[in-house]
């Protein structure tokens, strides 16, 4: 009995692990994907306008702060998976000079469902 439970035990631990790993896998090819989308569609110091184009093409809604952080944000559309992942959210940041002009990218991911 003692060895079935330290089997299961053993289980339990495996899988978290292999889960966990496999999130942080996708995770950080989903960011890679994003950041080199953004890098290859926009040009160093693109405008505002191009910024917003970007940011319509692939998110569902984007905010310019221009004030606190120096960033543009927006949400990529969920998929099916990413809902069953915890209600997983994937949003691109867009970082902007003192003339809102690019210069840069980067993604976060988010899981809201915990």
């Amino acid at each position: 009995m003692r060895k079935v439970i330290l089997i299961l035990i053993i289980a339990v631990f495996a899988l978290a692990i292999a889960v966990t790993s496999s999130l942080s896998y996708y995770d950080s090819r989903s960011r890679e994907a994003l950041v080199g989308t953004a890098m290859r569609e926009l040009r160093p110091h693109a405008t505002v306008k191009e910024m917003a184009a970007f940011m319509e093409k692939y998110t569902v809604r984007s905010y310019l702060d221009r004030k606190y952080h120096h960033e543009y944000g927006g949400f990529i559309p969920q998929t099916r998976l990413d809902r069953l992942l915890l209600n997983r959210k994937l949003q691109i940041v867009l970082r902007v000079d003192d003339h809102d002009t690019f210069i840069g990218a980067d993604a976060r991911v988010f899981y809201t469902g915990l």
